[in-house]
């Protein structure tokens, strides 16, 4: 039996209801019962007869009257009684209990409690100190791993006895483990959810001890990627690791080699400086020293940052991070964005060879080739064909290879951090977007092709269909199938998509159905709809829920109302062959369609009229077609190996096709921020360009 506790969020309620989970509710402040009391209570008298007994601490003390009160003052709320107890357990004495006990507290107030027990902590402290106390509280707060109290004072460069003698005054609100965190959620809200300072208070503290103790989250990311920069320029070095042949992959290195080259600190710093600096609002104008810091960084430390996070197997996390700094230096970041995204499948696999091949085949053009060429002399030199620029508009690294079968279908997570492949080999593949590595070994369940598959919109779960004529849906984090297999199909699955709010998952078949089922249970919610004469190739749900686009190998569109199993409108015709794919717009006021007749076409969604002259230019079948997350263009991919990028509002190809596929493509899809697109293949491979 398990037992789960949690705020009452609606999200995490809209969850559990699915699973009807039996509730145990614990009643708090005036809704407190005996039985709460007692509980609290129990726990009040374990914690004082565990103090018994100390030098400081007489056998029967502090007496029932105390434990009365102090389970009166909690209200029923365990987290109240484990922080006073905390605070007193430190020096436990009669003035510690007075503190707890003081008339001016709230009964069952949390944060009134929290406020008693830092100000009694702290009182006296001087400006610097205090602001050592908000720097620290800060970081604890919004690092993405804990950290130890050594690795704290190291990033944050405070003394290690200034952030030991802190901690020992934060023993009551902090989890007691080997690294640093808040015992409970409710101390973060504390700290937070109130009337907010100032940047420069925050810095300097101020004299009143009703508003010391508020951190703004803004400031310690801030100071978080302050630090981050500043350890990362006094450690990173060429070939930190020591490793003695270029001819070694990441994986062959014994992670001690790596632990005792790269502190804790640095693999922090090196790791999650972006996620930092991506929370501070544009309009703050930068700290000139760091600006300083930052070009330093870029132009002395960048190839030796990328070689840590190579063998830390985070490399997958570098162009991210790069972005965030693209208005800052933008050329120069630019070139690193490009560097890193062009040669991450090397990089990934063996990190010197981020100098011996990487930077050895940058273009002439390349700023950041010319900065780090002439530094670096024992690399390879190329005696011609090297290439002038970076190539225009082509994939960004080379192709992901894995699957034994054609590629089917291809989509990108909603963080742009993943792609999710189907394959004609039964099984589904999910790819790091950055790096182009397998994250998981292959899906498997399948028993013939996969032929559709889609992110849920929060990313957790991927959806496939297959022609084995049924749904899966898959955790995908570990790539465990989640549900039984969703069955009712009388023919292959041609097509799969979650609906916005992620509920519900839309199906087409060969059976010329589509399907509406509930993404929680696997249940059919509905009867089956139809209308089409034959093969529904392509489904997708509007972007507010309420209405499912359809295309059919019988030429036409179809547009339904998602809740009352009825056609919106008369069929959308135009197409001279199969529709073999079809999306909504972001605004969902438009749908595109792609067709076996090798034009695509734009109507309006209300009216089902064609809203421009058919998009041509491909040489043979369409076979995907999406918007980009903007609306304002198109893309395609077509059998004739080529993958075009339209105006959505004219019609009109945007750029030159993108070549490089050897074969028909077969899927397309937008990243969620619009600056890349991927694309599956009948050649087996993806590319993302």
């Amino acid at each position: 039996k398990l037992i789960v506790t949690s705020r009452f969020e609606e999200d995490i309620r809209s969850v559990l209801s699915a699973i009807d989970p039996k509730q145990l509710i614990i009643p708090t402040g005036n809704a407190v019962d005996d039985n709460s009391n007692k509980d609290i209570r129990q726990y009040i008298d374990h914690r004082f007869a565990n103090m018994a007994g100390r030098p400081s601490a007489p056998e029967d003390w502090p007496g029932k009257d105390v434990a009365e009160d102090l389970t009166r003052r909690a209200c029923g709320i365990f987290i109240w009684a484990a922080t006073a107890l905390n605070y007193i357990e430190i020096v436990p004495d009669d003035e510690r209990v007075r503190d707890v006990r003081d008339g001016s507290l709230p009964v069952g107030d949390v944060h009134a409690l929290y406020q008693q027990v830092l100000v009694g902590s702290f009182s006296g402290w001087k400006d610097r100190e205090r602001a050592n106390v908000l720097d620290l509280l800060g970081a604890i707060m919004v690092v993405q791993i804990p950290l130890t109290e050594v690795d704290l004072a190291c990033l944050l460069d405070m003394r290690p006895s200034m952030v030991e003698k802190i901690c020992n005054k934060l023993r009551p609100i902090l989890d007691g483990g080997n690294v640093l965190r808040f015992a409970h959620q409710s101390f973060v809200d504390f700290l937070i959810h109130r009337e907010k300072m100032s940047l420069g208070n925050l810095a300097h503290g101020t004299d009143s001890d009703s508003d010391i103790f508020q951190v703004e989250p803004t400031a310690s990311h801030y100071r978080l990627a302050e630090s981050s920069f500043r350890c990362m320029n006094a450690k990173l070095r060429f070939n930190m690791c020591n490793i003695e042949s270029s001819f070694l992959r990441n994986e062959a290195l014994p992670p001690h080699q790596i632990d005792d080259a790269i502190s804790c600190p640095l693999k922090y710093a090196c790791r999650f400086w972006g996620f930092h600096l991506q929370y501070i609002p544009q309009q703050i104008e930068p700290d000139p020293l760091l600006v300083i810091a930052v070009a330093i960084f870029i132009t002395e430390k960048l190839l030796f940052w990328l070689e840590a996070l190579s063998v830390l197997g985070a490399l997958n996390t570098a162009a991210l991070a790069l972005e965030v700094l693209s208005d800052q230096l933008k050329n120069l970041v630019r070139d690193a964005i490009r560097f890193t995204r062009y040669f991450a499948p090397v990089m990934a696999q063996s990190a010197p060879h981020i100098y011996m091949s990487s930077l050895a085949f940058t273009p002439t053009s390349s700023a950041i080739g010319q900065i780090y060429k002439p530094r670096l002399k024992n690399t390879i030199q190329l005696k011609c064909g090297q290439l002038v620029d970076w190539p225009a508009e082509e994939s960004v690294m080379a192709p992901l290879e894995g699957h034994r079968g054609w590629v089917t279908s291809v989509a990108f997570s909603p963080d742009g951090g993943h792609i999710v492949s189907g394959s004609h080999d039964k099984t589904l593949q999910i790819w790091d977007a950055a790096t182009g590595k397998s994250v998981t070994t292959p899906l498997e369940g399948h028993r013939y092709s996969v032929t559709s598959v889609a992110f849920s919109p929060d990313g957790k779960y991927i959806v496939s269909g297959s022609s084995d004529e049924t749904i899966r849906i898959w955790d995908a984090m570990t790539g465990q199938s989640v549900v039984a297999p969703l069955e009712g199909h009388g023919d292959s699955v041609r097509s799969v998509a979650f609906s916005s709010d992620g509920k519900h998952i839309v199906s087409g078949s060969d059976d010329k159905t589509i399907r509406i089922w509930d993404a929680a249970t696997g249940q059919s919610v509905m009867a089956p709809l139809e209308g089409h004469r034959d093969s529904v190739r392509s489904v997708a749900f509007s972007p507010d829920g309420k209405h499912i686009v359809s295309g059919s190998d019988n030429e036409t569109i179809r547009i339904w109302a998602a809740v009352t199993e009825k056609s919106a409108m008369a069929p959308l015709r135009g197409h001279r062959d199969s529709v073999t794919s079809v999306a909504f717009s972001p605004d969902g006021k438009h749908v595109v369609s792609g067709s076996d007749d090798k034009t695509i076409r734009i109507w309006d969604a209300a009216t089902g009229q064609s809203v421009v002259a058919p998009l041509e230019g491909h040489r043979g079948s369409v076979r995907s077609v999406a918007f980009s997350p903007d609306g304002r263009h198109i893309v395609s991919g077509s059998y004739d190996e080529t993958i075009r990028i339209w105006d959505a509002a004219t019609g009109k190809s945007a750029m030159a096709p993108l070549e490089g596929h050897r074969d028909w493509v077969t899927s397309v899809a937008f990243s969620p921020n619009g600056k890349h697109v991927v694309s599956g293949s009948h050649n087996k491979t993806i590319r993302i360009w």
